[in-house]
């Protein structure tokens, strides 16, 4: 098996895919269009996208927030 690349989730037998894209918290909320709080509170609850800690830093991959967000559809506004 030929070794895969961190960064682009590709192994090197397959054609490059899109960089990694990483995003600090501030910019996750503005890609999110939220509140930075909400963003923040979401994330303490176990319900908000998934991210990644590197010492102080949380960072999101723009990747899981658009996958995050697809698997959120609604149907009615009264859903929760």
């Amino acid at each position: 098996m030929a070794p895969q690349s961190p960064l682009t989730n590709t192994t090197s037998s397959q054609k490059p895919a899109t960089p990694l894209v990483l995003l600090i918290f501030k910019e996750a909320a503005k890609f999110l269009k939220v509140g930075l709080s909400w963003l923040a509170e979401v994330c303490m609850h176990g319900d908000g996208p998934p991210y990644i800690r590197i010492g102080q830093c949380i960072w999101q991959a723009e990747s899981a927030l658009i996958q995050w967000m697809r698997g959120r559809p609604r149907m009615s506004t009264t859903e929760q």
